[in-house]
């Protein structure tokens, strides 16, 4: 069953309270996939004095662990502010899935409440990408928004943690985050933010800040760019002979990845790629399931290592 259709279900039920059950507070554990990084004391305290006043209204999910124990699929914060009301116990409904369900689960539905702050968030989408195999698009239609919005929050991965850092303790909106990445490394973000924050720049003047950065280090340095195929890149070709077939060789690699990548889904392995743009580097990440057909695939194994799954 299909975690929207299991989800569907639950919502469904007629006789809500008949599915819930009272479990312990000390039979709890937390959700490793839990995308929220941080919760904020005041929210959580606000949250204990009403389930302190009126109770948990709206059970949590869980799943059965096996062990006694029971993991938080949702409802991680009405599990904190009920140790903080001194409660022993909370209202919970117990899920039948797996691992792969249950991330995906805690993931998209911390991401429809929408009070994931933007990294948070770009994280979470990045997480369903790289350890779920989604593809943006396949995001996107989960969460409600356009490819285009999830691809804009995923490059804000691209910013260094010392950057994130100051974003996040200074109160810095997205889009002061955005414009910071037209900047080309973490030095010059770190400068900028400094000024940002000691005068309180709104995202207008960041943006012209950001401008007349570039500009002077545009005027300071005329770097010849490996990349360049303007007016001086047979000046640089000239300095670095071997570049041009360097980059020849990086495109051959990347067309070759995706045509092997297109092969595989036509012979029906279902096998997905995803390209990342990180600060000082791309990323490639390719999925391959290790069983096919009954057989199960080692690794770099020789073709003697290929072994039946039966």
């Amino acid at each position: 069953m299909r975690l929207r259709d299991l989800r569907k279900s639950v919502e469904q039920k007629k006789d809500y309270q008949e599915n819930v059950v009272r479990i312990p507070l000390d039979r709890l554990r937390c959700s490793p996939f839990q995308p929220r990084k941080i919760f904020q004391t005041l929210s959580l305290n606000e949250l204990s004095e009403s389930i302190r006043e009126f109770g948990v209204l709206q059970p949590i999910l869980v799943r059965d662990m096996g062990d006694g124990y029971y993991e938080i699929i949702s409802g991680e914060r009405r599990y904190r502010a009920s140790l903080i009301a001194g409660k022993t116990d909370i209202p919970a409904i117990v899920l039948s899935i797996n691992d792969n369900e249950a991330a995906i689960h805690a993931i998209v539905e911390n991401i429809q409440r929408e009070d994931l702050d933007y990294m948070e968030l770009a994280e979470a989408y990045n997480r369903l990408i790289v350890e779920h195999g989604m593809t943006q698009e396949e995001v996107a239609r989960r969460v409600g928004k356009s490819q285009s919005a999830i691809a804009n929050k995923i490059r804000l991965l691209r910013l260094s943690p010392n950057v994130v850092k100051v974003l996040s303790e200074h109160g810095l909106t997205e889009r002061h985050a955005r414009a910071l990445l037209r900047l080309p490394n973490e030095q010059l973000q770190l400068k900028v933010l400094k000024i940002v924050t000691d005068r309180a720049f709104s995202v207008a003047e960041t943006e012209l800040l950001i401008s007349k950065t570039l500009e002077a280090a545009k005027g300071d340095k005329k770097s010849d760019s490996y990349f360049s195929q303007g007016k001086g890149a047979s000046k640089v070709q000239e300095k670095h002979p071997g570049v041009k077939d360097a980059l020849n060789e990086i495109d051959s690699f990347i067309s070759g990845i995706k045509k092997s990548v297109a092969v595989f889904k036509q012979l029906g392995i279902n096998a997905k790629t995803a390209q990342f743009d990180r600060d000082t580097y791309f990323e490639i990440v390719v999925r391959l399931p290790k069983e096919l057909n009954g057989y199960k695939y080692y690794g770099m194994a020789s073709e003697n290592e290929v072994k039946s799954a039966e």
